[in-house]
């Protein structure tokens, strides 16, 4: 690699060989998680031909990488060529568990004399809902044209959505669905 007016740069020239490559396959869709949980990894493949050096992948904030699946996590990793080549090696990929909201940010990958390659990674981790204060399960006995004891809920969480539902037993199993009933009361 040479850089016209760097100091200690190193002139490489490729005589009868093809410059060192780094190759990509694969996409990646949003990621999306709950707070606290590394979210489900997806994967992408990396090749690597006529290289002089490792190729090293580094992770965006809030992201991590490995080279299995269940374990292994960490925000930059190696991949070490043989014989200047790398062979199809899967990357998996993942949100941090301690991620929080919006998440964006380029996986890179690089390698002595190559392009440095980014792929694009974005994901949303949403809060967990918590229902703090539940309806009764205590039958109400109601005289005709007397009201009723007011149900509700409470819940925090992201995009909540309430449906009630009518049923003699404390279970959605069996139940009819009350229309329009969609609010916390």
């Amino acid at each position: 690699c040479f850089t016209p007016g760097s100091v200690n740069s190193t002139l490489r020239i490729f005589k009868n060989s093809l410059p060192p490559l780094i190759t990509t396959s694969g996409s990646i869709s949003a990621f999306v998680a709950c707070a606290g949980t590394a979210s489900a990894p997806q994967t992408i493949s990396v090749t690597g031909d006529y290289l002089s050096s490792n190729i090293t992948l580094t992770a965006p904030t809030n992201f991590e990488i490995s080279l299995t699946s269940g374990s292994g996590y960490s925000a930059s990793l190696t991949l070490t060529p043989t014989s200047g080549s790398v062979s199809a090696t899967t990357i998996y990929i993942r949100t941090k568990s301690t991620a929080s909201g919006t998440l964006s940010g380029n996986l890179t990958l690089a390698a002595t004399c190559t392009t440095t390659q980014s792929i694009a990674l974005s994901g949303t981790v949403n809060a967990v809902t918590a229902i703090s204060a539940h309806p009764t399960t205590t039958a109400q006995s109601v005289c005709q044209g007397t009201a009723l004891t007011a149900l509700s809920v409470t819940a925090s969480g992201t995009s909540l959505t309430y449906q009630w539902y009518s049923n003699t037993t404390a279970s959605t199993t069996g139940s009819t669905l009350i229309t329009g009933a969609t609010s916390a009361s």
